[in-house]
């Protein structure tokens, strides 16, 4: 089955989620969440995915305003 990865994020920015966190080790994905006009911070990368890296990407959301919803 394909992936309908643009409608679901539509589905997600209609229901009011603006904000993503891509936790891959490689964060492919945040250029094509960019494109729906959405806002994408990707927290892991390829030999650097460890709970620093996470710390300061969700670091980096708080100094711009964003909270996140921690108990999802």
């Amino acid at each position: 089955q394909p992936v309908r990865f643009h409608d679901t994020l539509h589905t997600l920015h209609t229901d009011g989620h603006t904000l993503y966190l891509e936790t891959s080790p490689h964060p492919v994905l945040t250029t094509a969440i960019q494109e729906t006009n959405t806002h994408a911070t990707p927290t892991l990368r390829r030999d650097h995915g460890n709970t620093q890296q996470l710390l300061t990407s969700l670091a980096t959301l708080w100094t711009h305003g964003l909270t996140p919803t921690w108990p999802t």
